[in-house]
């Protein structure tokens, strides 16, 4: 049952064999997999049913404290939401900007590369496949399988751009499984309390310090009361996991499970980057990359991108980075000279030179060089700036055909898109290598409930940088060779082109590892010093991969959940 806190006597003790912290897709995986069991099950969210400013502002930090690197705050990462972060997420999704991509991380992302430092996970792949599966189930995605060929038709057929790259189907699911089917199952189930306008304060240590012994909890309403439980799960983000083992010091002076100074740190995310525009040779390509596009296909919706095979990743030492394409009108490109010194009224080659019209006036005396030569030059800074200023404008500019890369889905169906788009944009979201000083600490100001709030020290590093230049030099050089077209590749400063720091996909603050010196948690996802505390969701990844972590949050749910139950028995 769901239970507004709000209305609870002050200072209540609820007593239940399992406390889940954290009511977003993390913790309602775990209480799914727990619900219809023989032990009562507590489940405590920090939001309500609705969006609520005031509570929102919990999740509040300070700005990033390296100025050199721009890093959004906290609350703007996270929702503090029945269903957190689900309730934001807005990929396209049956024609509505509501789902998100899911695809499970490479064999090689959970091996040790020794160019990864601190890389490694507890287990292989295989052991997650069967946890993958019935997370698809769970998440509505069907048959769990990436490959290419599972997916493609005559029709939507993988682009051919040398042995260097593969391409792997990512799948988009609803954000409905969490923000309300999760919701309406466990309502119903008889061992499952959820709490909402419930904020996880503090835990308390037994005397020993070895156990929790009690959760405390408060509301914005003055709200307090305590939750006692045989088993503790946190839940609540790679943040806010964080920030609740920091700010639980009254026995470890550091914080619980901080003894090596682990917690907070390796704080990753997906940095996404703009590689620039793919110009087709023809116009026809746009009838060969549906592969690219979202899709339905034998129930599911799927989306081709493009990576760097596992091989060339371990020869070459880089780090993982995904490649979606996606058209543009080609007033947002490099066809606007040819706009105004059409050659023709049809042309099938957007990267064919536009100012040939110009030349061809040069020759015949009509313009002078100097001329040709400032012209070429004004025009150039035209198309710059239209296709930068366009990309944030272009609804109220031209009310032309353009949406941010992922969200722009169902292309490949329109009748005119041959007329309708000229070229494409290349985007990556890339992966980061784990770093300890990019962290989560505590901050001296208190929010509204008198918890400190977090500080997030965040970077990118040269590894970064310079593994994300060479792909995208590999890129330019196998697709420029295919035949397929011209990659005009865009930096900024010969640093790659940012679009977001962020993907908010924070990750890495509670590493997994064996050995404790090396990791917040166990390859169980218990915290090493305390026997009854777990950590859930992506905060326990060893590594960040390229991949959007939702599935791989979902199967560590799901075998979380398996490892409850066996206790429990």
């Amino acid at each position: 049952m769901l239970i507004d806190a709000r209305c609870l006597p002050r200072d209540e003790v609820i007593e239940t064999e399992v406390c889940i912290v954290g009511g977003g897709p993390a913790g309602l995986t775990i209480a799914h997999e727990l619900a219809g069991q023989s032990f009562r099950v507590c489940v405590l969210e920090s939001g309500g049913q609705e969006q609520n400013g005031a509570i929102q502002l919990l999740a509040s930090s300070e700005e990033n404290s390296r100025q050199d690197m721009f890093y959004p705050k906290a609350e703007f990462m996270r929702r503090r939401q029945l269903g957190g972060t689900a309730n934001v997420w807005a990929i396209e999704y049956k024609g509505s900007p509501c789902g998100v991509r899911y695809v499970p991380l490479e064999e090689i992302d959970f091996e040790k590369r020794d160019w990864v430092p601190y890389s490694g996970w507890p287990f292989n792949k295989a052991h997650l496949d069967p946890y993958y599966s019935r997370a698809h189930k769970l998440c509505h995605l069907g048959s769990y399988s990436n490959d290419v060929r599972d997916w493609q038709d005559p029709e939507a057929t993988p682009l051919d751009i040398g042995d260097r790259f593969q391409t792997r189907m990512f799948h988009v699911g609803p954000r409905e499984v969490f923000t309300q089917h999760c919701l309406d199952y466990l309502q119903q189930a008889p061992n499952i309390s959820l709490y909402y306008h419930a904020t996880a304060t503090q835990l308390e240590l037994d005397e020993t310090t070895r156990t929790i012994k009690r959760v405390y909890v408060a509301n914005l309403e003055g709200v307090r009361f305590s939750v006692v439980a045989r088993i503790v799960i946190l839940a609540q983000g790679a943040i806010d996991n964080a920030r609740l083992l920091l700010m639980s010091d009254d026995k470890q002076g550091a914080g619980i499970g901080n003894e090596y100074d682990l917690v907070g740190r390796f704080l990753m995310d997906h940095p996404v980057v703009r590689s620039g525009v793919l110009l087709p040779k023809t116009r026809n390509l746009l009838n060969k990359t549906a592969l690219y596009d979202l899709r339905r296909v034998n129930g599911a919706s799927v989306i081709g991108q493009i990576s760097l095979k596992p091989e060339i990743a371990c020869r070459e030492g880089l780090l993982g980075m995904t490649t979606s394409i996606f058209p543009l009108h080609p007033i947002y490109g490099y066809n606007l000279r040819r706009w105004l010194f059409p050659r023709g009224k049809r042309y099938d080659s957007p990267a064919v030179d536009a100012g040939m019209s110009l030349k061809e006036q040069l020759r015949s005396g009509k313009v002078s060089s100097q001329t040709f030569t400032y012209l070429r030059q004004i025009l150039a800074g035209i198309d710059d700036l239209v296709y930068h200023f366009g990309r944030k404008q272009s609804r109220s500019l031209f009310s032309l055909p353009y949406r941010y890369g992922y969200d722009a889905n169902g292309w490949s169906m329109q009748q005119d898109k041959t007329s309708r788009y000229g070229l494409f944009e290349v985007v990556n979201m890339t992966e980061q290598a784990p770093d300890p000083d990019n962290r989560v600490t505590l901050s001296r100001d208190q929010d509204d409930l008198g918890c400190r709030k977090v500080k997030l020290n965040w970077r990118w590093n040269e590894r970064e940088r310079n593994s994300i230049r060479r792909i995208q030099n590999m890129l330019v050089e196998d697709i420029n060779h295919s035949g397929i077209g011209q990659l005009k590749l865009e930096l900024d400063r010969d640093d790659p082109q940012m679009l977001l720091s962020s993907a908010h996909h924070n990750i890495g603050t509670t590493r997994m590892h064996d050995n404790l010196r090396q990791g917040v948690v166990d390859g169980n996802c218990k915290v090493h010093s305390i026997a009854n505390l777990y950590v859930a969701g992506s905060s326990v990844f060893p590594t960040s991969s390229y991949a959007n972590p939702t599935l791989t949050i979902v199967a560590l749910g799901i075998r979380l959940g398996d490892h409850v139950k066996q206790m429990m028995t």
